[in-house]
């Protein structure tokens, strides 16, 4: 059944190529034809010219036809400035353009020379009492207007501005200046002098006319009846981040977005509008450019134009099955879409990143004296008599001088930091010739990790090509090649890896020994002692660290390289029926080719806890997913009828491949990596390959009547290749409503209210991100000795279910958008509630099945919560605009149902799951309760030898004195998942003057601090200074919180599980991003050889606020990287965020 339903999908992709085929070849003789007709019109004249002289319009008329001009130089003064865009135009059409409004004329004499005269002698003097005024355009957010109308009041001359706003007119001083734009309210200047002047425009009250990417189109955003966040790409870059991820987060209210690391090229975990599932993906879908992209993580911000975030069902149901988890459109750039011929932009920045925090830990004499305590302690509560004279222990002379004192005091988080130097360079060229343009964009990125060695790099190309050949077609191309590669030190912080050991390693130890080579936790020498010091011939103990390599070694000598090459592009024809119908097919691929290569070295001597023989190993996997998309669109505006339908089918197929091979056991070091094939233990090589297959039909049906009551109907039915043969298609359908209330007529009278809008949502979508095979019946091998011979046997490793299907979420959405005072200040709120049933989870077994479990659809999940945006334009005139952004996002989860054979907690009675632990605690998935919370034991306090103060009942007292005593049963201990994040950003222009000041918040929500199990729970290594200067003690410390000093490292033991004392309030406050840019006049810049020029500076990072308990770099980092949906908030050791700061350039030439 499986083989016929994906022949029959392969079948009809094979049509649908072809179709594509037939097409491509029209549209080449399409274009063929055009040219041959163009060629054998009679001359004809193409001109876009924007803000020129009239002598270099004149100018380039002469190098494109045979038209030669004549005129005085009195007649066409040099600062007469003037625009014309004309195509296929005659020269008398051309004529009238440059020179109306202005007192001149022309006449044409034996076909092709143009003599150009004053109307009158008193036309020179006008002439030459105009000078060029020069000025910006911008918006009520500070950004620039392309294509405003200037005009001088009272005449017909007139220019418009650029890409950038900007605009140069010859005017007098008294002159009053008209600017208008579509959307905004026209607004007059008087000119005073000859400087450069600023106009800032405010929106009208149909700024909801703006357009919106939606799935397979855009809408009017005032048609929109779903959840819709948008951010632009200009945003996004200003923190010049890796990640476009980073510009995104708190830009859209409701999308949770976590850094998880701050290593170069780190992944990101994002969460839309709370996690909805325990086993299946909780990743978005990313769409790019119409086309699915496999990861995100590593696409070039600079290339991005716009990024829209589908949140409710209304917007998201159009994908269906893989809709789920919210879904990511991205808009690249593409050709120019202004006046000028072409443009070509730089965009440069260098970056300096610093350590912006540090983790506290002992020094070496604090370290001396917390060992110190510790032989006291052990002499007063573990029958020991240690002697306390440390020079008897520590008697190494490299390492200590005589009296045991320290020679060295090593910070091994500044030995093995750095300040990092990152550069990024983006060139666009940007052109526009008639019905075509044409977008090239590349970009190179060097990003420099703060911890040594670590770094990454991209070098991206793009081109997008757009053309309309004729009436009824118009192609477009997009192609985008991006390559990777870099260093990473290991994200696993649970091996022992340099994120660990900067923070563990003994500070007594110097970075190297007097030999050169790097010190380790083996070279310290030092001698035991007897355990009664009264007995010298009794048992002694001696100082036993846990092995601990050298991070500065690790970093510098571990090679872990990674390459990823993406291929990434769609090639699209869209045939133009009638008027109002348009037939679009596209056909678009994602390739990713990854490659690893690792090698860890063992000369001159082994690291400590890694390969002692070296060890090499690479990877390969590779990725092939491609779709073919064919939609019909319908728009359509009858009178008050307003219609917006779409109707397609998609086909999707991914490939996934991979290979591995490792080795260990070398000769030597020389080789590295290359010499793999050289070692001489038994080589490991693993392999896989995965294969999957979706069909799908779609429509999408608005209507508006009067801009007033609006209803949008979506529906998807999809097919998958994944899920089991009773259940290879869902449909995913939802319904919107909205209401412009502000358009009804008893509101005309309320001018204080430019916007009022009521919209509602309810509707399905699915989770189809499973494993590929998860239905079936799986095949299994091993070796195993049969008789006197090492055999292969192959077993069932799973139960098959026929009737496994995708996840649905159900979600209703309603909200408010309101504007007040001319859209002086507007607020977006969106209450929502989504319902996910059908919970992929395994269900128990009976032993005499033969299986433990089955996967099987049987539990629910629900998330509530509330999206609010406000944003205010207090201050906008023509010198100074202020615009304020407050983004606020809350969300609450609950596990509605469990398996009815799940586990029973004893307390509450209630079914419940536990998942992903650690030391002492787990995650917990429990019915009425939240997810990702922390489960574990709460700590009473310290044992201070009296049992009549603890109740050995409800509690686990220890035997020895100084050790925690906690509840026996385990409880809630907090979560990992925030109720509130969001962002306060504030954008500053004052005449050429830029300003950003990003404020980043989270609150509700607590950080399980791993790293204390290490290096505040057991005294094995190095620790925090928590651990000494916290610790308990009867008379010196009694009101200590944590253990009294235990020496782990000195055969005293430690109790290092997790309690409710790891867990610090996880709220902050971050300084995100600071940014002062200054945008030069057209005059300095032109005078510089530029038609645009701004400088910045920036401050990433700038500070961090967080509560005083919390003692990690930051409270945003995890340690849990990949898909784990359970590791928001968890931090055994992380890659330390950077301060960075950033100077850049925007040069438009």
């Amino acid at each position: 059944m499986q083989k016929n339903v994906y022949r029959g999908i392969v079948s009809t992709m094979l049509i649908r190529r072809i179709l594509v085929y037939m097409k491509l070849s029209l549209l080449f003789l399409v274009i063929a034809l055009q040219v041959s007709a163009t060629n054998m019109a009679q001359e004809r004249i193409s001109l876009k010219a924007n803000n020129l002289t009239v002598a270099e319009v004149l100018e380039k008329i002469e190098k494109t036809s045979s038209y030669r001009f004549s005129y005085s130089n009195d007649v066409l003064p040099l600062r007469m400035f003037v625009s014309v865009n004309v195509v296929n135009a005659s020269i008398s059409e051309v004529m009238h353009k440059i020179f109306e409004g202005y007192p001149l004329q022309w006449k044409i004499y034996k076909k092709n020379n143009v003599v150009i005269s004053p109307i009158s002698p008193e036309a020179i003097t006008k002439l030459k009492e105009a000078d060029p005024i020069s000025g910006t355009v911008l918006n009520n957010k500070g950004e620039p207007i392309a294509g405003a109308s200037i005009t001088i009041k009272g005449s017909t001359i007139g220019t418009t501005t650029d890409a950038d706003g900007k605009f140069t007119i010859n005017a007098s001083i008294g002159d009053v200046l008209v600017i208008s734009s579509v959307g905004y309210t026209e607004q007059e200047v008087t000119i005073t002098s000859n400087q450069p002047i600023t106009v800032a425009l405010n929106p009208t009250v149909n700024e909801m006319d703006e357009v919106v990417v939606v799935g397979y189109g855009t809408m009017r955003k005032s048609d929109l009846t779903g959840s819709i966040s948008t951010a632009k790409g200009s945003d996004i870059i200003k923190a010049q981040a890796f990640n476009a991820l980073e510009g995104l987060k708190g830009k859209a209210a409701g999308v949770n977005i976590f850094s998880n690391t701050g290593q170069p090229g780190g992944e990101m975990r994002v969460i839309i509008r709370g996690i909805a599932t325990i086993n299946a993906s909780a990743n978005p879908l990313y769409v790019v450019d119409g086309v699915v992209m496999q990861n995100f993580q590593f696409l070039n911000p600079n290339d991005i134009e716009s990024i829209e975030v589908l949140k409710d069902a209304s917007s998201a149901a159009i994908y269906g099955a893989r809709g789920a988890n919210g879904v990511i459109l991205v808009t690249t750039k593409r050709g120019a879409t202004g006046a000028k011929n072409a443009q070509i932009s730089y965009d440069g920045s260098i970056s300096v990143g610093t350590m912006s925090r540090y983790i506290d830990v002992l020094d070496a004499n604090e370290w001396m004296a917390a060992f110190k305590q510790g032989l006291e302690n052990a002499n007063a509560w573990q029958g020991r008599n240690f002697t306390t004279d440390l020079s008897q222990i520590f008697t190494d002379p490299e390492l200590f001088n005589p009296d045991g004192t320290p020679k060295y005091n090593t910070n091994w988080q500044k030995e093995a930091s750095r300040t990092a130097i990152s550069h990024n360079h983006q060139l666009s060229i940007q052109r526009r010739m008639n019905n075509a343009s044409t977008g090239a964009f590349l970009n190179y990125t060097d990003q420099q990790g703060i911890l040594r060695n670590t770094y990454f790099k991209r070098l991206n190309a793009k081109l997008a090509y757009d053309d309309k050949p004729t009436n009824w077609l118009s192609t477009s191309v997009n192609l985008l090649v991006n390559h990777t590669w870099g260093n990473r030190t290991s994200d696993n912080p649970y091996g022992l890896g340099a994120l660990r050991t900067m923070v563990e390693q003994l500070p007594f130890l110097p970075v190297k020994l007097a030999d050169g080579t790097y010190a380790q936790t083996n070279n310290i020498r030092t001698t035991a002692i007897p355990i009664d010091k009264d007995n010298p011939s009794g048992p002694t103990q001696g100082f036993q660290p846990e092995g601990v390599g050298n991070p500065v070694e690790l970093l510098e000598r571990i090679q872990a390289m990674q390459y990823r090459t993406q291929i990434f592009g769609n090639a699209a024809l869209t045939f133009h029926l009638t008027k109002d119908l348009e037939l679009k097919t596209q056909f678009g691929v994602d390739y990713h080719n990854n490659r690893a290569k690792n090698y860890t070295p063992f000369t001159p001597r082994p690291l400590i806890n890694q390969n002692a023989e070296g060890s090499a190993s690479a990877s390969h996997a590779s990725t092939f997913y491609w779709q073919e998309e064919t939609y019909l669109t319908y728009k359509k505006l009858i009178n008050k009828h307003s219609i917006n339908a779409m109707a397609g089918m998609s086909w999707q197929e991914n490939i996934y491949d991979y290979f591995s091979a490792s080795d260990s056991r070398y000769v030597d070091d020389y080789f590295g990596f290359y010499n793999m094939g050289r070692g001489t233990n038994r080589p490991s090589v693993g392999s896989d390959y995965d294969k999957w297959a979706m069909n799908s039909y779609f429509f999408r049906a608005a209507y508006a009547y009067d801009r007033t009551y609006m209803a949008t109907l979506t529906g998807r039915y999809d097919g998958s290749s994944k899920f089991g043969p009773n259940n290879k298609y869902g449909f995913f359908p939802s319904l919107g409503l909205g209401w412009m209330i502000s358009n009804e007529n008893f509101m005309k009278n309320l001018n204080a209210i430019s916007r009022l809008k009521l919209h509602t949502s309810l509707g399905v979508t699915g989770n189809s991100e499973i494993g590929t095979y998860a239905s079936l019946a799986r095949i299994g091998q091993s070796n195993t000795i049969i008789g006197d011979a090492l055999r292969v046997v192959s077993y069932l490793s799973n139960m098959p279910n026929p009737n496994l299907r995708w996840e649905k979420t159900t979600q209703w959405d309603v909200g408010l958008d309101v504007g007040l005072f001319q859209n002086r200040l507007n607020m977006e709120v969106s209450y929502y509630y989504k319902l996910t049933k059908d919970l992929l989870l395994s269900r128990p077994l009976p032993p005499s099945v033969g299986f433990s479990s089955v996967t099987e659809n049987i539990g629910s999940v629900s998330n509530r919560g509330v999206d609010i945006l406000l944003t205010a334009y207090p201050i906008q005139n023509n010198n100074f605009q202020w615009t304020s952004t407050l983004n606020l996002g809350y969300n609450k989860s609950r596990v509605e149902k469990l398996d009815e054979k799940a586990s029973i907690d004893p307390i509450t009675g209630k079914k419940q799951i536990t998942t992903d632990g650690f030391v002492g605690y787990d995650i917990l998935i429990r019915e009425g309760d939240e997810l990702s919370s922390f489960y574990g034991y709460k700590r009473v306090g310290i044992y201070d030898g009296n049992p009549a103060n603890w109740d050995p009942n409800t509690m686990n007292i220890p035997a020895i004195i100084g050790e925690k005593v906690t509840y026996k049963d385990r409880q809630v201990i907090g979560k990992g998942l925030p109720d509130w994040m969001g962002s306060f950003i504030n954008t500053l222009n004052y005449k050429g003057f830029d300003l950003t000041v990003d404020l980043q918040f989270t609150w509700g929500v607590d950080v399980m601090q791993e790293f204390f199990h290490s290096t505040e729970g057991r005294f094995l290594t190095s620790g925090l200074k928590k651990l000494y200067y916290d610790a308990w003690h009867p008379t010196q410390n009694p009101n200590g919180k944590s253990q009294a000093v235990r020496l782990a490292n000195f055969g005293m033991g430690s109790n290092a599980n997790a309690d409710d004392t790891w867990v610090a309030d996880g709220s902050y406050l971050r300084g995100n991003l600071f940014q002062l840019g200054y945008t030069f006049s057209p005059k300095a810049a032109k005078k510089m050889g530029f038609s645009a020029f701004r400088v910045y500076a920036n401050v990433n990072n700038a500070f961090l606020i967080t509560s005083s308990e919390y003692l990690g770099y930051d409270p945003d980092n995890s340690s849990r990287l990949g898909d784990n949906k359970w590791g928001a908030n968890r931090q055994f050791f992380t890659y330390p965020r950077p301060r960075t700061y950033t100077l850049g350039v925007n040069v438009t030439f």
